[in-house]
Formats: structure tokens, sequence, C-alpha cells
């Protein structure tokens, strides 16, 4: 096999686990819109058997597209949820989260999103977010687009 041809066979090869790779989100960041500002903590890891683990505040999820339960018991007020997550290439991270919050076997609100975060270049994030948070009485509609910048 001639050099050049195995230059772009090794090119192609490395293109394409570069190209699904996940962004290094390390840090903390402000994240704002029109309406509000939030401090972010995030976290990341990756594992000896390549995923990427990440913690964004105090929910953890790993990128290999398989669903995962967590709970947590503060107070009496339990939570349970179920998160799912990958990265999709181009510094691009998605994940799905779905919760419960209960007291004392009573469901007191439940939430499930989808959110996207894409970073830049500079090391700002986009962060979109959509989904509900639904209590007995009331449901509300969540639709936000923020953006995260290194603190």
């Amino acid at each position: 096999m001639k050099f050049a041809q195995k230059l772009v066979i090794f090119s192609l090869v490395i293109f394409s686990f570069s190209a699904f790779a996940c962004p290094d989100l390390t840090g903390m960041y402000l994240c704002s819109d029109s309406d509000n500002s939030f401090t972010q903590k995030i976290k990341q890891e990756i594992l000896s058997n390549g995923i990427t683990v990440y913690s964004i505040d105090d929910l953890s999820f790993t990128t290999d597209k398989k669903l995962s339960t967590y709970s947590n018991d503060t107070n009496g007020f339990v939570t349970k949820g179920e998160v799912l997550g990958e990265c999709m290439g181009d510094g691009i991270i998605s994940f799905s989260n779905k919760f419960d919050l209960s007291l004392e076997g009573h469901v007191l609100m439940s939430s499930a999103t989808n959110t996207r975060i894409l970073k830049s270049l500079d090391g700002t994030f986009r962060q979109t977010i959509i989904g509900y948070l639904e209590s007995p009485e009331h449901k509300l509609e969540i639709n936000k687009d923020y953006t995260c910048k290194p603190q």
C-alpha cells in the first residue's frame, strides 16, 4: 500500500473517532437568557472504556446512549429518575432527563426535559432545554435557550 493511501486511511479513522468525541466542558459557567442567570458546574471524566461521564451540578450521566436510573432521598423528599446521554459530534452533547419528586409516597412534581449543549470554539456554549415541569394542579412547558460563559 502506498504512503498516500495509508495516510488517507489513517486520516479517515482519526476523523471518524474525533467527529464523535465529547467536548471538554469542565468548569464553572455563568448561564443566562433574557429573563435570568445562574451558575452551572460541570465535571467530566473519561472512563477506561472511552465512555465520557458528565456531572452537571447534581446530575451525572454517561454518553453511551444507555438509560441509567438514579434515586435520592433528602429529608424525606425522594427523587427518582432516569437519564440518557450521548455525544453527537462537533461539540454537541444531548441528554434526556425524567424524574418524579415525592414525599411520603405522593408525587409532588414530575419533569421530562431534553437538553442539547453546543460548545463554541471560544469556550462558551449554548444550552437548549425543552420539556415540561408538572404538579398535580399545573403543567409548565419549558423551552429555554441559554448562553453559558466560563467564569
